[in-house]
């Protein structure tokens, strides 16, 4: 893992180091992540070698970026770079037919991992974790994102949601889990739609990955809201896979693939906060419509084990040709 500053010059630094990598290590195959304009230089580098490489794309990366000039640039990265590549993972199948209509071939579906071994959070860490941000007899709707332009796209509507609810019952709080460059953005619409940090809101930060289970586990619901556009609909949110491996329901909109995976697992409502509101009451009074969790299936599926045995064959194979 590279060291890389948010500045152009901690963008360049990271990504001659990454190159220099490429360059000079000794490696069978490459796999990098995304076809972004900060991997594309370790990519080239990598061919001009002779090696194989794999790349693994989770997102189309140009519908999230913050102006017209970078939706460009990564544009051209997402339309060029497949036609380098060896191989490509990806866990959307949309993404997989969005691909394969452009003519990119060799193209794999491998899921996300999802980690089940820090599922079971002992009482002394949730009760810490309410003690420590005053959450009493609280409802805690927790919503799971890094703060970046991809991973917070929606929360504005998630905010103004939520704040609705607040001014009719002021013992919900909103748990945002995560962190990023745009904290101080999310703080300004928490400030626009009277949420006030402490009182009916918190950002926890950036934390480390073991830590997410423990703040999940203190939340009676995860929320999720995605507007219809490409960039969501090719897309499988992680945050409603590390609810439902949470074991805690989850409410809100889904689009496109998300949809197609998760629907049955999740409790949708109308893309109003009436609907919205009416649903999270209708849980916290106890209703259920179904299980919320297949966890068996979720497990197969999302198992660390199980896309360890997918990559390996992948690369196996990758290596023998």
């Amino acid at each position: 893992s590279i060291e890389q500053k948010d500045s152009l010059f901690g963008y360049f630094s990271a990504t001659c180091k990454r190159t220099r990598f490429a360059l000079r290590l000794n490696y069978d195959v490459l796999f990098i992540q995304k076809f972004i304009p900060l991997a594309i230089p370790a990519l080239l580098a990598a061919k001009l070698r002779g090696k194989k490489c794999i790349v693994d794309w989770d997102d189309l990366d140009f519908c999230y970026q913050e102006n017209i000039v970078k939706k460009i640039i990564v544009f051209i990265c997402e339309s060029i770079s497949p036609y380098l590549t060896d191989k490509i993972t990806t866990h959307s199948l949309l993404l997989k037919e969005y691909a394969e209509k452009k003519g990119i071939k060799n193209i794999f579906i491998v899921n996300q991992i999802v980690d089940f071994g820090d599922s079971n959070v002992s009482e002394g860490d949730k009760i810490a974790i309410k003690e420590k941000y005053n959450l009493g007899n609280k409802k805690v709707l927790g919503y799971l994102c890094t703060l970046t332009e991809g991973g917070a796209r929606d929360i504005d509507v998630i905010i103004r949601w939520v704040s609705e609810l607040i001014k009719k019952d002021n013992t919900f709080y909103l748990l945002i889990i995560g962190g990023g460059p745009l904290e101080d953005k999310v703080k300004s619409l928490l400030t626009a739609y009277n949420l006030q940090l402490t009182t009916n809101c918190a950002i926890i930060g950036l934390i480390p990955h073991q830590e997410v289970k423990k703040f999940l586990s203190i939340c009676d619901i995860g929320l999720i809201y995605m507007r219809e556009n490409l960039g969501n609909r090719i897309r499988v949110s992680f945050k409603v896979l590390e609810y439902l491996a949470s074991d805690i329901p989850v409410v809100g909109c889904l689009v496109g693939e998300t949809k197609e995976r998760f629907s049955r697992n999740c409790f949708l409502c109308d893309t109003d906060e009436s609907g919205f509101a009416k649903k999270i009451i209708f849980i916290l009074e106890g209703n259920k419509q179904f299980e919320v969790v297949y966890k068996n299936y979720i497990f197969q599926e999302y198992s660390f084990n199980n896309i360890k045995n997918s990559l390996k064959e992948l690369i196996s194979n990758e290596t023998a040709n």
